[in-house]
């Protein structure tokens, strides 16, 4: 899957480990350690780079995805689990 590369290599540039990523559509859900970083500026590289990569690799997906230039909304959801393990949550 194309979006799982898109994020993974976003998440190396932060040297950050992606722990989990499941997608349906264009919702994402991902889970990835985050101990000192902004969610909100790693959520803005994980949609600019995803978004930019999808319309170079793939035109004929603007039309449908695509909304006044844009694929992702500005919203965004980023909790904590303070450091749980994957079997606990």
């Amino acid at each position: 899957m194309k979006l799982c590369s898109y994020f993974t290599n976003v998440y190396s540039d932060f040297d950050i480990e992606l722990l989990y990523m499941n997608s349906k559509g264009v919702h994402v859900h991902s889970q990835a350690p985050c101990q000192n970083l902004l969610a909100s500026c790693l959520m803005r590289s994980l949609k600019g780079v995803s978004s930019g990569l999808f319309r170079h690799d793939s035109p004929a997906i603007n039309a449908r995805y695509y909304y006044k230039g844009v694929q992702w909304t500005l919203s965004c959801f980023a909790s904590s689990s303070a450091g749980a393990p994957i079997a606990i949550i």
